[in-house]
């Protein structure tokens, strides 16, 4: 098992977040959704033999989550340009 978690680009509310997380469990391969302390912030745990990050990110967006595109961390090493 594998756990993502993400920062959504929109705040749903409780209630809706409670729908998504339904609607996010119903899918393959998908085993918990939590709504993290942090706002917009959400937690999927899910099988990575079953989902790749590809069709994750697939799913996600069909149930209109879109997470904030990555930011690099401050201690990451910078990328060589090639």
């Amino acid at each position: 098992m594998k756990i993502l978690h993400t920062e959504l680009r929109e705040d749903f509310g409780l209630l809706d977040r409670n729908l998504i997380a339904k609607e996010l469990l119903a899918e393959a391969g998908i085993y918990s959704v939590a709504c993290e302390p942090a706002r917009n912030c959400l937690s999927i745990q899910y099988d990575p033999a079953m989902l790749n990050n590809t069709q994750l990110l697939d799913i996600m967006c069909r149930h209109g989550l879109y997470p904030q595109p990555m930011t690099p961390r401050p201690d990451a090493p910078p990328r060589a340009h090639g």
